[in-house]
């Protein structure tokens, strides 16, 4: 059990340090770029105020109340603030852990369990994730997704992505590289048509684009939820998956996904990219024709902040 009047338990190989923690030298030039300190103001909504409760937590200074645990709570998580820090801080791996302790001091409520239970039953397993799709796409059908607001913000569904049954989509023309595709957990189910825009990208690219059989979820999403050891039992899998044959760099085309594998895959995040960033490196072959349409863009937070990305469409 832990004692909640002395919580100094960040734990893990990956927990923040010390070091880490102190890093911070209160300059503020992170305030006016975080968006909850904009909108109120306050020391303890901004990431220099954060960082120093959960120095104050982890050194025993502070106790543990439901009112700072809030602040945690409130963070974004859009890492903008690593992009103008002059010192590095390691904002984004300390809040994750941050939000664990949270969870681990709270202790189980009927509604976290929940939470808990029902993405560990999901995410990690691709077959569930199909069939919640086609029921989805049933509920859209019937028009019984509308009856609750979450599900009139849900993209119509298409069907859901399916690599080739080799498993290798071959390169188009010359072949130049040889990539491995992270398929994710939802992306397949929400966005089939980004993943086949994505790979088609990469065949003309002179990629042959493997998928992995036994690659899971990344993990991204139980980290942000602060629970760090399913995270860390998705890492081992897909390690495993993407070490069982040679490639030259991992695609990844969610920017949440990919500045995850960054931070926590030691073993893969030096070939990580993001699909953006790989395309940029390598070039496309020249447009046969002219598309006459306006296209809307919007920078993704973990790419531009979190990976740190001068190769967005935007910055071009």
């Amino acid at each position: 059990m832990l004692d909640i009047r002395n919580p100094a338990t960040f734990q893990g190989p990956d927990a923040p340090t010390d070091d880490d923690l102190a890093t911070c030298v209160h300059c503020g030039l992170c305030l006016n770029y975080c968006p909850t300190f904009r909108i109120t103001g306050l020391e303890t909504e901004s990431p220099r105020g954060r960082l120093y409760l959960m120095t104050q937590w982890k050194r025993g200074g502070l106790p543990f109340t439901e009112e700072l645990a809030q602040h945690i709570d409130l963070c974004l998580g859009c890492r903008t603030c690593e992009a103008v820090c002059p010192s590095g801080v390691p904002y984004g791996r300390i809040i994750e852990h941050g939000r664990a302790e949270v969870e681990r001091l709270r202790g189980p409520s009927p509604k976290s369990v929940l939470v808990r239970q029902s993405l560990r039953q999901l995410l990690p397993h691709p077959g569930r994730l199909r069939a919640a799709g086609a029921l989805t796409r049933l509920g859209q059908a019937a028009r019984l997704t509308g009856l609750v607001p979450q599900g009139r913000v849900l993209p119509r569904l298409r069907g859901t992505y399916r690599p080739p049954r080799s498993g290798v989509a071959p390169a188009i023309g010359e072949k130049r590289y040889r990539v491995a595709f992270l398929l994710g957990c939802v992306m397949p189910i929400l966005y089939r048509s980004a993943h086949e825009a994505s790979v088609r990208l990469l065949q003309l690219a002179g990629c042959e684009v493997w998928f992995p059989r036994g690659q899971r979820c990344c993990g991204a999403l139980f980290a942000h939820n602060g629970d760090l050891d399913s995270a860390r039992r998705l890492r081992e899998v897909n390690q495993e998956a993407f070490g069982m044959e040679s490639f030259d760099y991992l695609v990844v085309n969610s920017a949440g996904c990919g500045s995850h594998l960054k931070d926590f895959y030691p073993n893969l995040g030096s070939r990580v990219r993001d699909l953006f960033e790989f395309l940029a490196e390598v070039g496309l072959p020249e447009p046969r024709h002219e598309v006459r349409a306006r296209v809307t863009y919007q920078d993704a937070c973990h790419l531009v902040h979190a990976q740190r990305s001068a190769s967005s469409p935007a910055s071009s």
